[in-house]
């Protein structure tokens, strides 16, 4: 269906930019809402009524919060938005993880998936598409989540391998017999193969693996592309 890499990244960018303005939509619906009960107040006080000090604290503290959970959405999207900038570029892998989750943690929700990060995913870079990894890993989280049935988690953790490789490793802790057919699939082939990684099952740990090269065996990642 997806037959190029460009047709693979609008896809990737339009639903993530979808996401992201839902996500900023709520955030703006509760501001609103809580704008509505400060305006009642001010009613209320302009009426004679004496104030609720403790509720008007309350209501500053969650406007707060919703300004922070926003800003934390739009610099998630400003940071997606640069992943273009550069065609290949030095990266760190837990930081691009971490960006992953970011933009995936609605879509897994609504699977009742919940994604976690172990710590180990700290300081490892690679030289890679930054974009392409991003949409790589976006994929294959999409694909495991909907093998899910029920409540789940999704543990992502970094390895280090001979040769200077590092395996990016999202273990699983429900029985998904499925997924070793339904995850190869053209769109994660076709990525893969654009960053010169390699993605396969270890099926009976239930971890799904994306080996990453070392750059100077990555045939692909060149500014020529």
């Amino acid at each position: 269906m997806y037959d190029t890499i460009g047709q693979l990244g609008l896809v990737f960018f339009g639903t993530v930019t979808a996401s992201i303005s839902h996500e900023l939509k709520n955030r703006l619906a509760v501001i609103k809402e809580h704008a509505g009960l400060l305006n009642d107040f001010m009613v209320m006080a302009a009426q004679g009524r004496q104030l609720d000090i403790d509720r008007i604290q309350k209501l500053a503290d969650a406007l707060s919060k919703q300004v922070e959970l926003s800003d934390a959405i739009i610099k998630n999207m400003n940071r997606f938005a640069h992943s273009t900038d550069e065609i290949k570029r030095e990266i760190d892998i837990g930081e691009v993880i971490q960006l992953v989750v970011a933009l995936s943690k609605r879509s897994a929700e609504m699977h009742r998936v919940r994604l976690k990060i172990s710590d180990s995913i700290h300081c490892h870079t690679v030289t890679t598409i930054p974009f392409l990894l991003m949409n790589l890993l976006w994929t294959c989280i999409d694909v495991l989540v909907n093998t899910a049935d029920g409540d789940g988690t999704i543990e992502f953790a970094v390895q280090k391998v001979p040769e200077e490789r590092f395996l990016i490793l999202m273990a699983m802790d429900w029985p998904a017999p499925q997924v070793h057919t339904a995850v190869i699939t053209e769109m994660i082939r076709v990525l893969a193969e654009a960053i010169g990684a390699r993605v396969f099952i270890k099926q009976e740990e239930m971890v799904l693996a994306v080996d990453l090269p070392p750059a100077q065996a990555n045939p692909h990642a060149s500014d020529s592309l």
